[in-house]
């Protein structure tokens, strides 16, 4: 039986997923700071390896069909408060229908959403269940100004901040235990893209787009003789990382070393991992979101508006920026190579700002230039 809680964290957790991974940490983090609370539970399972390490109260197993239904309406009910903590978690009018019942069943003035992102909708079903939510919900901070602008034009009256994606806020919690090491080698990160329209892989698409990496990585390597690493952000059985990454060894040639960093539940483990690299070409878009937290040169494959979105937010220059359906690997190759030789320009917003308004998502002040004093630099 599942003890009672104060704080029920709900998000997409528990997928072996770097980006939600964080985002999970960090929604804990500041529950905690913020409602004064330890005891908190989250909707992932209690098997889960990062559950386990924070010793909060995690999902028993499901024994029926809308068993987790249940047991969210439950949590709602017995919470004091309701946290939906990051990521685009309001998008299917389904899912976005349940969380309303859920912010019905804890009270409005209970309610929050924090560093969330809202994407163009795909049926008028799902904008109007949204914008029921964010009408329903306390308070609502959206991750990006295309969010913000989504969410203020659907629910104009609603109590809407832009604020920041959470990941940055570990930097408050957690910066101190990030240390500065020599830097070496260039990461790359690929996740599966091409979709086609009856949610199966584009297998032309996808071969086509494994070529280009092997040719990238391969040149890279080349002019740089750098080590080379394949980094895991996500190992879903059948659209993570490593499904792609593993095709793309198998095409490398054999004289070029490559180094696997496989996926770890520990986002400050990953995120030292990131601190060591002199470049990271990535599509992921917390792949960008963790190289930015130390201050790694980030060459963004953007494969969906999210990523640009980030791009835009941080300042990042446009010459690092690549559509990753349609790049010249030249372009990367030669960007790259002067990025590894020191020649680099950096995003234009301070880590230091971006952790601040990261923590804007629990302040009821929501100052866009407030610079935190506590937070411990990364160099």
């Amino acid at each position: 039986m599942q003890s009672k809680h104060d704080i029920y964290i709900v998000g997409y957790y528990g997928m072996r997923n770097s980006g939600d991974d964080a985002l999970m940490l960090a929604s804990i983090e500041g529950a905690k700071s913020t409602f004064g609370s330890n005891n908190i539970a989250v909707n992932a399972s209690s098997q889960y390896g990062l559950v386990k390490q924070l010793e909060v109260q995690g999902q028993a197993p499901m024994l029926f069909r809308g068993h987790q239904r249940v047991t969210h309406y439950k949590r709602a009910f017995n919470a004091k408060k309701i946290v939906f903590g990051g990521g685009s978690v309001l998008h299917s009018s389904k899912d976005i229908a349940q969380k309303c019942h859920m912010i019905s069943l804890c009270g409005k003035q209970s309610s929050y959403a924090v560093g969330v992102g809202i994407e163009d909708f795909k049926t008028t079903a799902d904008e109007k269940q949204c914008a029921k939510f964010l009408n329903k919900c306390h308070f609502t901070g959206v991750r990006d100004a295309k969010s913000f602008d989504i969410a203020k034009a659907i629910a104009p009256n609603a109590n809407i901040s832009q604020t920041f994606d959470l990941a940055p806020s570990l930097l408050h919690y957690f910066g101190n235990s990030i240390q500065a090491i020599e830097r070496r080698g260039v990461a790359f990160n690929f996740c599966q893209q091409a979709i086609n329209a009856f949610g199966e892989a584009d297998q032309l698409s996808e071969r086509a787009r494994i070529r280009k990496a092997v040719k990238l990585m391969t040149a890279i390597w080349e002019m740089t003789r750098e080590d080379i690493y394949l980094v895991d952000f996500n190992d879903h059985s059948t659209l993570g990382d490593n499904n792609v990454h593993e095709q793309i060894l198998r095409k490398m040639p054999s004289y070029v070393p490559v180094k696997r960093i496989r996926y770890t539940v520990n986002p400050l483990r990953l995120l030292q991992s990131m601190a060591m690299f002199k470049a990271v070409v990535g599509m992921r878009l917390h792949a960008a979101v963790y190289a930015y937290m130390v201050n790694t040169p980030f060459i963004n494959l953007q494969y969906h508006s999210k990523c640009k979105q980030w791009s835009k937010q941080i300042g990042m220059a446009d010459m690092y920026q690549f559509d990753a359906n349609d790049y010249d690997p030249l372009e990367v190759i030669n960007i790259t190579n002067q990025v590894v030789s020191g020649h680099c320009v950096a995003p234009t917003l301070p880590v230091e700002q971006a952790v601040a308004l990261s923590m804007n998502n629990w302040s009821n002040e929501y100052e866009q230039h407030q610079i935190l004093s506590c937070y411990p630099s990364v160099q």
